[in-house]
């Protein structure tokens, strides 16, 4: 049974949408699983425990690399997606009368796109974290000074 071209065209768009739902839910995960180094952080300070301070940083290193590859591999599932419907929409067009629908236009994307924003945002707080925890394992007599006052 051949599919039909509108079927497979709601389709596309059924699967982009998914995937833009889970990138949704890996960037309010990343921000949950930062929300609680951050406690954990202030918990080991809180206790003294400063040859245990860089953990939390090096975790959020950890997470940021981590979080930075499910967005990439997300990311090109999506784009795959675009291009499918973006070729449905420039070689047959069944649906309107005008050539250039709504997944061409995705498909020549925007600067500064979200991609580009989230890259950004995976390396600065993944290279941040990671001066910290060097900062936080190299001088633990500064942290002491630092959660004495």
């Amino acid at each position: 049974m051949p599919i039909d071209e509108r079927d497979l065209y709601e389709e596309i768009g059924r699967n982009y949408r998914y995937f833009l739902d889970w990138r949704a839910k890996l960037l309010a995960g990343y921000f949950a699983v930062i929300v609680g180094l951050a406690v954990g952080f202030a918990w080991i300070l809180g206790r003294s425990m400063i040859r245990l301070s860089s953990l939390a940083p090096f975790s959020l290193f950890g997470i940021s690399v981590l979080f930075w590859c499910l967005d990439l591999r997300n990311r090109q599932q999506y784009r795959d997606c675009i291009e499918a419907a973006a070729q449905l929409e420039e070689d047959r067009d069944p649906f309107s009368e005008n050539p250039r629908g709504g997944y061409v236009r995705f498909r020549q994307g925007s600067q500064p796109s979200h991609s580009r924003a989230f890259d950004f945002m995976f390396y600065t707080l993944g290279l941040a974290a990671l001066v910290a925890a060097i900062v936080l394992l190299g001088w633990p007599e500064h942290v002491k000074q630092l959660t004495a006052r």
